[in-house]
């Protein structure tokens, strides 16, 4: 028998649920909302992604002290200090419950293992179990681990956490306590279907002190302990956002099938508007190439208005340009990063998931390729397209694009009478059709007014199409 969640046997580089090719939508107000938000607010925004079509979260096994309500994986002494032999029941309750209710609503949980900031993070560490003054099984002069974290990025002591593996620093104190943390993890993740597991959040790729043998070991290791319970499981890494589309360590999990069933690629949101679409498209081009093509995650897609730092046109509209376009470019999967940098569970948020779930069903991805080659006519980041052939086109126009949206669609290979209708991607409705003649090209111009955020078309043979 199949596995509910699996790649899609037609088409690899697609996801499969229960038989039937999906695309995983989300969005959430943390990384790990088990932990981050009240249990009733869970439940809340668990039902907000469902109703509006999305089947997609992604959750950190994060212990960091956000909001003031987040709790340790560890039991605490009375003396203070944790005891990494015993764990905190309500944590885990807590993870299991959520990892429940995505199974519950048919929502795929992308796992991060190792929530990377929680143990780099100089803020973060100071508090962190692991670090040696915090806990009653080791001291620092036992471990390889720092007591102190610095604050530089490129600093050879920051990342002594992810070379404790026995290839690496070979840590023996502190490396059968991270064995047990995932051991963990595991007993509850294999319990359910919907998993899909990552190594890292934002693995530091380039810098020089990190080697991927970090995470090399780890998939090796859930490989076979879910190869002893006959789990099948699927792996991925995310890393570090880069300037530029993919770097050495992203090609090395491209290039390695036999570890790697997914690479999520959520560093490129750190590229805004024709630029991001670029660099996507280089690492599917590259994805193409390899011996073995597999899904292209994004599980954090940035943007908010409410990010003050504004480093990548971080805006509202740009978080939802952004989801659109990968999914237009051949991306597996979207979800909408956590507040102040992402929309997270909003309203705009869900009106996106709504509208691409319009789209999709009209324009299923699998059965599509990016043609940009069909506009002409077009300034950078005014407009994309892809093409189910003989069948189907579907465009975008984004939101963040500044001016009118009018190009010309090249429309030879379909001719007669076509019906385009219009989604409104502010409000997740369609909004509006119109006959225009295929055979030749046809100038497509999106309504000037009406959506806060972008326009999708889909263009048909007739009203057969849904």
């Amino acid at each position: 028998m199949s596995a509910r969640l699996q790649p899609y046997g037609k088409n690899p580089t697609y996801w499969e649920w229960d038989g039937k090719p999906t695309i995983p939508l989300g969005g959430s107000d943390d990384d790990n909302i088990f932990n981050a938000l009240p249990q009733d607010e869970v439940v809340r925004q668990l039902d907000r992604v469902r109703a509006a079509g999305g089947n997609y979260d992604r959750c950190t096994v994060s212990h960091r002290t956000d909001r003031g309500i987040e709790i340790k994986p560890y039991k605490r002494l009375e003396n203070g200090k944790y005891d990494l032999a015993q764990w905190n029941d309500t944590y885990w309750n807590q993870f299991d419950r959520y990892l429940s209710l995505c199974r519950e609503r048919e929502i795929i949980v992308q796992v991060e293992i190792w929530a990377t900031y929680d143990y780099v993070a100089p803020a973060w560490w100071a508090e962190n179990p692991f670090r040696p003054a915090n806990n009653v099984n080791y001291g620092g002069a036992q471990t390889s681990l720092p007591d102190v974290q610095v604050n530089d990025y490129d600093h050879p002591d920051r990342t002594l956490f992810m070379r404790t593996v026995p290839a690496l620093n070979d840590d023996k104190v502190v490396y059968p306590y991270q064995q047990a943390f995932v051991d963990k993890v595991l007993s509850h993740t294999f319990t359910y279907d919907n998993i899909l597991y990552c190594i890292d959040n934002e693995f530091w790729s380039q810098t020089r002190h990190n080697s991927m043998a970090w995470p090399d070991h780890w998939v090796r290791y859930i490989r076979a302990k879910a190869e002893a319970a006959g789990k099948t499981v699927y792996i991925g890494e995310m890393f570090w956002p880069i300037p530029r589309p993919i770097d050495a360590n992203m090609q090395y999990v491209m290039d390695h099938p036999e570890l790697y069933d997914f690479l999520d690629y959520a560093c490129v949101g750190n590229m805004h508007e024709q630029t991001f679409w670029d660099h996507h498209a280089s690492a599917h081009a590259y994805m193409a190439r390899t011996s073995k093509p597999r899904p292209i995650n994004h599980d954090k897609m940035y943007g908010a208005d409410t990010n003050t730092s504004r480093r990548y046109e971080e805006t509202d509209t740009e978080a939802i340009d952004r989801v659109w376009r990968v999914i237009l470019g051949g991306a597996a999967s979207a979800r909408f990063h956590r507040p102040p940098t992402g929309i997270g569970n909003s309203d705009a948020a869900m009106a996106s998931i709504r509208a691409m779930r319009k789209f999709i069903q009209v324009m299923p991805p699998w059965e599509c390729s990016p043609r940009m080659d069909l506009l002409s006519e077009r300034m950078d980041n005014e407009a994309y397209v892809t093409v189910n052939p003989g069948q189907a086109y579907g465009l975008f126009f984004p939101g963040h694009f500044r001016g009118p949206k009018s190009v010309k669609l090249d429309l030879r290979e379909t001719g007669g009478a076509l019906r385009l209708r219009w989604i409104n991607i502010g409000t997740g409705e369609f909004d509006g059709e119109e006959t225009i003649a295929g055979g030749a090209p046809c100038r497509i111009a999106a309504p000037l007014e009406g959506s806060a955020h972008g326009w999708a078309a889909v263009i048909t043979r007739g009203p057969e199409h849904p």
